[in-house]
């Protein structure tokens, strides 16, 4: 929470995908040398369309998440990583084909808010049922 307070950590959900321009979320699970990983994920998450870069503690040491029009953004996103950090490995690559909940929001067909789930972690005097450890570069859109 006192990553939340400070503006550390920004929790965002500008617009219905629907109401802008048509994209999908795509992510990429890569293995990213240590030398090479902050820096890594600074790239990332400076880049517009970067919706999250987080370095995780497991085996795959870097998680990003796009807004992309095209899947060849990805690709080339890809291409720019390996020769910023050579070594680098895309271990795994998804599409979300639709989102059903976002930032505590339950999300229609149009991507549009049609309820809301309670966010455990943000109910006072109660601490989160699991700890999970992660370093977040902040993405262009919440930098202030």
């Amino acid at each position: 929470m006192k990553h939340l307070a400070s503006g550390y950590l920004v929790l965002r959900c500008e617009f219905a995908t629907s109401a802008g321009l048509p994209v999908r979320e795509a992510s990429l699970i890569l293995n990213v040398p240590g030398r090479h990983l902050e820096a890594a994920g600074r790239y990332m998450a400076g880049l517009p369309n970067c919706r999250v870069s987080v370095e995780v503690f497991s085996v795959h040491n870097l998680v990003a998440t796009f807004w992309v029009h095209d899947l060849d953004e990805i690709h080339a996103y890809e291409r720019e990583l390996e020769a910023r950090a050579p070594g680098t490995v895309v271990f795994s690559r998804s599409v979300t084909l639709r989102t059903y909940k976002r930032v505590g929001h339950i999300l229609g067909r149009e991507g549009r808010s049609v309820g809301r789930v309670p966010v455990p972690m943000w109910r006072r005097g109660r601490p989160p049922a699991r700890q999970t450890t992660v370093t977040g570069y902040l993405t262009t859109a919440s930098k202030r």
